[in-house]
């Protein structure tokens, strides 16, 4: 078990496993990615980048520690806002946070992640995390692009991977990673210059035992958990008041 006191940067000493998990983790594929796509996506995700890249923090580290270098690195960042509703009529009973979802999206899918890859952003301060992800039903697409069974790539803030021998954990706190092969409803934004996908932690789903709850930890109590089947009738509600 790892211990250590967690702020916005941290140091944990943890046991040699985590090493090992860490880097079995970042060496994955992800089917669809190239080298093009993942410099356009670190660009991209530049704009969740911290203080000091990864290098800083571990001569931070060995400097204050007569020489030693951290077991690994734990780098927290807060970027995730609550949804704030701004006056959404929504049919009865469906929570207007689901209206600002199908609203300003540019694709609606239920899907599985099932496989991960991170990787460092542009000026290697945090990480972002590619998901392939099995498109199980399509709710919304005006582009015609996703259909059922397609894998598509669905891009995030956060992840791990081992630098420089040290395994990294860059953490957004209000929006824990996906859980590979557990299904998501997912309201996505087409990363520019890409045909991929960016997740927005309030316009994320998660689907568990047969009940939907909100990915953002600060959006529990604005979308009160509710059945997979009350979920989607939500969504057809919505989408069928804006034809």
């Amino acid at each position: 078990m790892c211990n250590g006191n967690r702020s916005r940067y941290s140091i944990t000493l943890c046991l040699a496993f985590v090493f090992t998990s860490c880097g079995a983790h970042a060496q994955l594929s992800v089917p669809g990615s190239s080298p093009d796509l993942d410099t356009k996506l670190a660009s991209y995700f530049n704009d969740f980048s911290s203080r000091l890249t990864f290098k800083q923090r571990i001569e931070e580290f060995a400097a204050k520690n007569q020489g030693h270098t951290p077991t690994e690195l734990v780098i927290e960042e807060h970027n995730v806002e609550a949804f704030v509703d701004h006056g959404v009529h929504p049919p009865q009973g469906v929570s207007p946070l689901v209206v600002s979802a199908l609203a300003n999206s540019d694709v609606v899918v239920q899907g599985i992640p099932y496989i991960s890859r991170s990787l460092p952003v542009q000026d290697e301060t945090f990480l972002f995390t590619q998901y392939a992800v099995r498109v199980q039903r399509v709710f919304s697409d005006p582009s015609g692009r996703v259909r059922p069974g397609d894998t598509i790539i669905v891009s995030r803030q956060g992840g791990v991977l081992v630098v420089q021998g040290i395994p990294v954990r860059a953490v957004e706190t209000a929006f824990d990673q996906f859980t590979l092969n557990v299904p998501y409803v997912f309201a996505l934004k087409r990363v520019p210059h890409t045909e991929t996908y960016l997740a927005i932690a309030s316009w994320t789903f998660v689907l568990s035992n047969g009940v939907v709850t909100s990915a953002s930890k600060l959006d529990a109590k604005t979308l009160r958990a509710k059945s997979s089947e009350q979920f989607v009738n939500d969504l057809q509600e919505v989408l069928k008041s804006r034809r």
